[in-house]
């Protein structure tokens, strides 16, 4: 327990001085280069992982520890909801997240938008104040990226190839947002169904 606790405290100062990171860069004091942000963003998808993972130290912290996680859940937070109406070039990306470089054209992804709905979810479930039209415009989002003749979710509303990730990851958005048995999540279950489990990253 004492481990877990020490584990938690050291997360928690690499959360914060994540966050304060990303927010320096987010307003143009930072180079990407002066906090690495292109290998956390590959390794991580940032900010939102970092703060989910807080929510959950949060709720699982003794009280004494209750106002420091606070504090960082809090900015956190503040930080989701800037960077959530960040201008979208095409309309069919508005509500979701995307990485701080623009890549390819696209302004929003379902992997990095549904990381952010399960920090949001986390933060609500844990006592703080979430802005409901971030979820709700997030999981607008998330249903555009599902593809009707295929039935599942994919990684951006103008992309074609389907995974068993983006399919989870939709299924599981949509269920945190409250919509546990809808017709897209059952149709992109059972699109995970069709597909081998010996093979990794299986797409069709």
């Amino acid at each position: 327990m004492i481990l877990g606790q020490r584990l938690g405290d050291l997360f928690a100062v690499h959360s914060a001085r994540l966050l304060v990171a990303l927010e320096r860069r987010h307003a143009g004091q930072l180079e990407a280069s002066q906090v690495r942000l292109d290998a956390l963003r590959e390794l991580l998808g940032g900010d939102a992982i970092a703060a989910l993972v807080l929510t959950e130290l949060y709720g699982m912290s003794p009280p004494e520890n209750d106002e420091k996680y606070r504090r960082v859940v809090n900015r956190a937070l503040d930080f989701t909801g800037k960077r959530h109406p960040q201008r979208k070039e095409r309309a069919h990306d508005e509500g979701g997240w995307r990485y701080f470089q623009r890549q390819g054209g696209v302004d929003s992804d379902l992997s990095i938008t549904s990381w952010n709905v399960m920090f949001l979810r986390s933060a609500k479930n844990a006592g703080f104040e979430v802005d409901a039209t971030l979820i709700e415009e997030g999981l607008a989002f998330i249903k555009r990226t599902y593809n009707p003749r295929d039935k599942t979710f994919r990684y951006g509303v103008t992309e074609d190839d389907h995974t068993r990730g983006m399919a989870g990851a939709g299924i599981l958005s949509l269920s945190l947002a409250g919509e546990h048995n809808s017709e897209l999540a059952q149709n992109a279950a059972k699109y995970i169904l069709t597909l081998p489990f010996d093979q990794y990253e299986c797409a069709i």
